[in-house]
């Protein structure tokens, strides 16, 4: 409001100003100078009512291509018309004034934006494409990742797989293209005691039991008496009479037939590593798993009968024969299979992975059993 009071005395100011200097001249009829404000400041005061023109001045609006310049408040002109406001051309439109919408001169030239592998250089105004696209630059394929272009990150074919060698309870395995190490899972040892020994589920691997550490009577270990202890062996090592002489009966070879169960259960776990890895791997790569899967399960199977063949020269190893067969029967299924059948179906590789663990089950207690004879 300030600024507005001040805009609106200056008129006043000049012209009593002129008044002064020309000492009783005549008046004139309006004031000669113009002041060219803000409008709308005006036109929303109090005092715009109240405006005389002859008094305060006139107040012009800046003149355009369609309308000279005019005073807000008389509707006084003066002057030309303004100039065109211009906008500029492009490929799809003549350059054209903003105010009236004439047109003048030529089109422009398309502005074509520089072309890539997705596509060819094309304008940014009327879409409109020039040449042809790129040729992608892919890069090789990796054991996780399939051959992409670098620039427009489009894939091709499938990642190459890990190559995996070596491996058990105490060594990790490595890929052969890109060096990445799993870690040794470590052994799976069964409880033990002081009197049986702790044996690894998975490769067989035996810590022999140590005995127990009497101090006072009383084992440090596993806290059993002297007297218990001593019972406790007498029940174990108690056997029912034969009905004929010990001598006469040949030595079991549990030597071979613990070999067998060990070469059978690496097949078994082999296999199910290998179809665990491929329930994770889509496309070729876990199909190629799951093939070799059914590979280890038919060496499996071979080795079984051949086990079982062993097992038929002794009757005392009966138990041992039928185990086999509990092994033999869990994996038949998934040893049948072929490159024919679908291996990369998510079911058919979660039932192969349950038939491997059902015959590592059989495995073990065919294990336990040597240990009974």
């Amino acid at each position: 409001m300030k600024k507005l009071l001040i805009l609106l005395l200056l008129p006043a100011c000049a012209f009593l100003a002129s008044c002064g200097r020309q000492q009783g001249a005549a008046e004139p009829t309006e004031p000669t100078t113009i002041y060219k404000i803000d409008a709308e400041a005006l036109l929303d005061a109090e005092e715009v009512a109240h405006h005389d023109c002859s008094v305060h001045g006139h107040v012009f609006s800046e003149p355009t291509c369609q309308k000279v310049s005019t005073c807000f408040y008389c509707g006084e002109m003066q002057g030309g018309l303004g100039e065109h406001d211009w906008m500029h051309a492009t490929c799809m439109q003549r350059a054209t004034c903003t105010v009236c919408g004439l047109q003048n001169g030529d089109y422009a030239a398309h502005r074509f934006t520089t072309a890539t592998c997705a596509g060819p250089a094309s304008c940014v105004f009327c879409g409109t494409t020039s040449g042809s696209a790129l040729a992608h630059q892919f890069l090789p394929a990796t054991c996780v990742s399939p051959s992409m272009c670098a620039n427009c990150m489009k894939k091709q074919g499938n990642p190459l797989g890990h190559m995996w060698t070596g491996g058990s309870c105490t060594q990790g395995q490595v890929c052969k293209r890109c060096n990445r190490t799993l870690p040794a899972p470590g052994h799976k040892m069964s409880a033990g005691s002081c009197t049986e020994d702790s044996v690894c589920s998975v490769c067989g691997y035996t810590v022999k039991a140590k005995g127990h550490q009497f101090v006072d009577t009383v084992c440090s270990v596993c806290g059993k008496t002297m007297f218990e202890a001593q019972q406790a062996e007498a029940a174990r090592s108690t056997t029912l009479p034969s009905t004929e002489p010990e001598s006469t009966l040949p030595a079991i070879d549990k030597t071979k037939l613990k070999q067998y169960g060990t070469s059978i259960r690496e097949y078994l776990q082999t296999a199910h590593d290998e179809v665990d890895d491929a329930i994770t791997k889509p496309g070729e790569e876990g199909r190629e798993l799951a093939l070799h899967a059914t590979e280890e399960l038919r060496k499996a199977q071979t080795l079984i009968e051949e086990a079982k063949e062993f097992c038929k020269s002794d009757a005392r190893l009966k138990q041992l024969s039928d185990t086999l067969s509990s092994v033999e029967k869990a994996i038949r299924t998934s040893a049948s299979l072929t490159a024919d059948d679908d291996l990369s179906s998510l079911n058919r590789l979660t039932k192969m992975r349950a038939d491997c663990t059902a015959g590592l089950e059989a495995v073990q207690s065919y294990e336990k059993a040597i240990d009974k004879l």
